[in-house]
């Protein structure tokens, strides 16, 4: 069978089973066995039983919603390649400015030798984005979850990061007695009562624990943002994703807990996106 021909079919079976971007999904499947978009619709190479066999496999799954990340095995985060799997938050492309802020901010106060604190780190993503952009700095990424630390280890052999050190445990515990310049979080912060309402590419196949931020979403906000003082150096850098509509209630968190100079960046799509805030000590 052509290329075409196949991409043609599968569109129509992924449109049918309610993908939003068929097109662009299956274009990324075909990438994935080395066929590129100019190669697709420019040569129109044919497709051996094999590579067949493996693009089926791929639409059987991707009907039954489960992510396209986790069929692929990996996505990109900024620059790197990062090796997804089942029972491991899939890193979202907002997430990416997390950590262009946290470099401005860095390059801005010229603190390039920085040590930074990555909770709630999952598949290491937001660590290794700082530490392959911030080569000086010492990262440390830290999770509850021994499955998310081993996947964000592979990731930083895969992407050949070393300044970048991942612990397991529970938010602050694995590093008790030290202080850094910087910590930053993208904690679960989806509200309970609306965890049903999530697209089934979520609910059904990512871990409900790295998303569920309690009732009304800021259980983690609160324990970050009450124990952060205790790690931050003086003048230190507080950075975190924010869930929608949460940015109110997160500030207000930061302010009571003495952080100072905060401000909100939107993402591209108007959402108050990352809280920035300064610990003045």
């Amino acid at each position: 069978m052509k290329s075409q021909e196949w991409f043609r079919g599968a569109v129509n079976a992924l449109r049918n089973a309610g993908i939003s971007y068929p097109e662009k999904e299956v274009q990324e499947m075909l990438s994935a066995i080395g066929i590129n978009r100019v190669e697709l619709f420019k040569e129109n190479p044919i497709l051996n039983t094999d590579e067949l066999k493996k693009l089926n496999e791929f639409i059987e799954r991707r009907k039954k919603r489960e992510p396209l990340q986790y069929i692929l095995g990996y996505t990109y985060f900024l620059d790197l390649k990062i090796k997804t799997h089942s029972g491991v938050l899939i890193p979202r492309p907002e997430t990416e400015l997390l950590v262009i802020e946290v470099v401005k901010e860095v390059e801005k106060a010229g603190l390039k030798a920085s040590v930074i604190l990555d909770l709630c780190t999952g598949t290491g993503a937001i660590a290794l984005g700082i530490g392959n952009l911030l080569k000086d700095s010492i990262v440390y990424g830290v999770d509850i979850s021994e499955k998310a630390i081993s996947i964000a280890r592979e990731n930083a052999k895969i992407n050949g990061i070393k300044n970048v050190i991942f612990l397991q445990g529970n938010l602050f515990d694995p590093v008790k007695d030290r202080k850094f310049d910087i910590i930053t979080a993208n904690p679960p912060y989806i509200k309970t009562g609306e965890m049903k309402d999530l697209e089934p590419e979520v609910k059904d196949w990512e871990p409900l624990e790295a998303l569920n931020g309690g009732e009304d979403g800021l259980k983690f906000y609160r324990i970050i943002i009450t124990e952060a003082p205790m790690y931050l150096k003086k003048n230190g850098l507080l950075f975190l994703e924010l869930g929608v509509g949460l940015y109110k209630e997160v500030t207000s968190l930061a302010k009571l807990n003495r952080f100072t100079e905060l401000s909100i960046v939107k993402d591209l799509n108007g959402i108050e996106r990352i809280l920035k805030a300064k610990f003045s000590g």
